[in-house]
């Protein structure tokens, strides 16, 4: 599921999400038995065991230091150190190892089985030098545990750990705080230099949960994609599977967040663990465009859902409450796109009754009110078979699709201000009146603007609610006010980023002892989308092309990657119509290459059928002035194609398709 309109919260992993910090290792030697040793070696080892079953230690301890001397390789030397630590010879099986050292300093096994030895007789520090070598090696685990250990035992700082000299230190040990708290003592494992320890410790033991902390470690530093690097390529739990399909989530890698949650599937985990599981999976399947497999995923959460509720007998939780009404709203919107009226409205009712102050839902349900408004009316002859007790196959069908008024709609807006006085709504409220008066003038709908922005004005000069505002600026705009509507943006703007603006200068003047201006094209990224297409738009009719143009940049740049959100508050249309007006400003420059490739990335991002006649067209006459006429005949006719009533080039489409079916003879 997108997360709907609201995207929760909960999709996000806090410094919470630290694994238990553990203090031991599993360590995969290499077997010492007589098999892997030399030929002439083995075979008196072998006797060694045989002594060593008949309870003959004295005669085996003979044998074994002749044998020793005999040891040249590295598995020969591990071979001595396993009997005499059989034998409980603690001091002969260490000299064994150092013996076997001295020949072969770099030996990863020698290193890893004397460091695990080191550990074992509590000689930390030792063995944090002797395993140094192994970290990054498939032995690293024996080293992150001597550093995790020793860091324990010190109650060193983290500066301390890891200062340049720190394998240098040769003087007295410092004391541990004995007065710190538990938690005190522990809070040097969450400093970030011990991500690579962790990572020791996940590669070497193929245990997630080490990796999990290396992972929580640079996210809590906002770095997503080193915290992705860190996943082992495997899940143990539903937990642990849901952990990285955040984790990738948030790094915006779809398909490895896809492939990491898929791979937990199987696993079992409490109810609201598979509600989250399956919500992000949803997600995952809708932003790598796979709207039916979103869809088959949101279908199965709301039965989740709804069956946790009936067998809790106690109503639905916190967080499916959370969860749900976005789940309702996207399969909503989903169903729209396939013009299944019948079942939306399904979605959509339920959602308004469950949830009446969930302002995506009350807004989805004014759009459909809206929409079944837009639907022609029947013909006469329609109405003439009715009239006869007739009806065709497509009377029959529309006759199943629900019908509500945008009264019903209003109504249920209104019952929800009465109790959270929502300012979307507000705007929503207004927007449906407007469709439902049609016969307003143009004069009255901006006039409604005043009384709006005074009813919903805020403490600070010029500050309103942000939907409040953006409502009153593009009315303003439709309805023949743009002078009006410049002067309303600007003292909003002036007044939103006064911090911005009087930060350039003490004072908080500029040389002409004015007070600073805002910009909007300096500060682009203190925008919202609707801000930038404002000011995009007044840039244009100012005449300031370049300041334009980088307004559409920014928006395409920062707001075009497909949202979670189906229900996006106007998201998609803005950011289609930004790659629209870059490519007018890429044509007007004769940057017709850029103006082309501006149109095709708008194509597929609308399924408004007037809009995607509007862009096929203005696709084939960049085609036409390429001297491509080909594609241009092509665009050019599916532009015509797009009959809904809505096509308003269709005449400049024809009579441009002419000319280039002309000159393609």
């Amino acid at each position: 599921m997108a997360h709907g309109a609201v995207k929760p919260c909960v999709r996000h992993i806090a410094l919470s999400a630290l694994c238990a910090i553990l203090f031991s290792a599993i360590f995969i030697l290499a077997g010492c038995s007589s098999h892997s040793e030399g030929a002439a070696i083995s075979t008196e080892l072998g006797f060694v065991d045989i002594l060593i079953g008949q309870g003959k230690t004295k005669e085996a301890m003979e044998l074994l230091q002749r044998t020793e001397k005999l040891a040249s390789t590295p598995l020969e030397s591990m071979g001595v150190y396993k009997r005499y630590v059989t034998l409980g010879e603690s001091g002969r099986a260490e000299k064994a190892l150092k013996k076997g050292l001295r020949k072969h300093k770099k030996d990863k096994q020698l290193l890893a089985v004397y460091g695990n030895f080191l550990l074992d007789q509590n000689k930390t520090k030792k063995a944090l030098k002797v395993t140094k070598p192994l970290s990054g090696t498939e032995y690293g685990s024996i080293y992150a545990e001597a550093f995790l250990s020793y860091a324990l035992e010190t109650g060193w700082s983290a500066d301390d750990l890891f200062g340049k000299t720190f394998f240098l230190f040769r003087g007295k040990k410092k004391n541990p705080d004995h007065t710190a708290t538990a938690k005190e003592k522990f809070e040097v494992f969450y400093d970030s230099r011990f991500v690579p320890i962790y990572l020791d410790a996940a590669r070497s033991t193929k245990l997630s949960r080490w990796a999990r902390n290396a992972a929580a470690l640079c996210m809590k530093e906002g770095n997503f994609n080193k915290a992705s690097e860190a996943y082992i390529g495997s899940v143990d739990s539903l937990e642990d599977s849901l952990f990285w399909g955040s984790v990738f989530y948030d790094a915006g890698h779809y398909t490895e967040s896809l492939e990491a949650l898929l791979a937990g599937d199987s696993f079992p985990g409490s109810v609201a663990l598979k509600i989250e599981h399956k919500a992000l999976e949803a997600d995952d399947y809708y932003l790598l465009e796979e709207d039916a497999a979103a869809e088959k995923i949101r279908s199965e959460l709301i039965d989740v859902i709804l069956a946790e509720s009936a067998n809790a007998n106690a109503g639905l939780t916190s967080y499916a409450k959370q969860v749900l009404p976005v789940v309702y709203v996207n399969s909503a919107m989903y169903l729209k796109s396939k013009n299944d009226l019948a079942k939306e409205f399904s979605r959509l009712d339920i959602l308004v009754n469950k949830f009446p102050d969930y302002v995506p839902g009350l807004a989805s349900y004014g759009d459909y009110a809206l929409y079944l408004l837009s639907r022609p009316p029947e013909d006469k002859l329609s109405q003439d078979l009715r009239y006869a007790g007739l009806r065709t196959m497509a009377m029959e069908e529309e006759d199943r699709i629900p019908k509500i008024s945008l009264e019903d709609a209003i109504e249920k807006i209104d019952a929800s201000l009465e109790r959270t006085n929502n300012p979307r709504l507000i705007v929503i409220r207004e927007q449906l009146l407007a469709e439902l008066h049609r016969e307003w003038e143009t004069e009255h709908k901006a006039s409604r603007v005043w009384p709006l922005l005074e009813k919903n004005a805020l403490e600070k000069a010029s500050l309103f609610p942000d939907d409040v505002i953006h409502y009153a600026v593009v009315v303003l705009l439709n309805n023949g006010h743009a002078d009006d509507a410049r002067d309303l943006f600007i003292k909003y703007e002036q007044s939103l980023h006064e911090e911005a603006i009087t930060g350039k200068k003490k004072s908080g003047e500029d040389d002409d002892g004015l007070p600073p201006k805002f910009e909007p094209s300096e500060h682009p990224e203190l925008l919202d989308l609707w801000e930038c297409e404002a000011a995009a738009w007044f840039y244009v009719k100012d005449g300031r092309i370049d300041e334009a143009q980088s307004m559409y940049r920014h928006i395409i740049e920062n707001f075009s990657k497909r949202s979670p959100i189906f229900s996006s508050g106007g998201k998609t249309e803005a950011v289609t119509n930004a790659y629209i007006n870059a490519a007018n400003i890429y044509a007007g420059r004769g940057q017709s290459a850029l103006a082309l490739d501006s149109l095709k990335k708008a194509l597929p991002r609308t399924l408004d059928e007037g809009l995607k006649a509007d862009v096929l067209y203005r696709i084939g006459k960049e085609y036409y002035y390429q001297g491509d006429y080909k594609n241009a005949i092509r665009s050019l006719q599916y532009s015509l194609n797009q009959d809904n009533g809505q096509n308003k080039v269709r005449n400049r489409a024809r009579l441009i398709l002419k000319q280039a079916q002309d000159k393609n003879k």
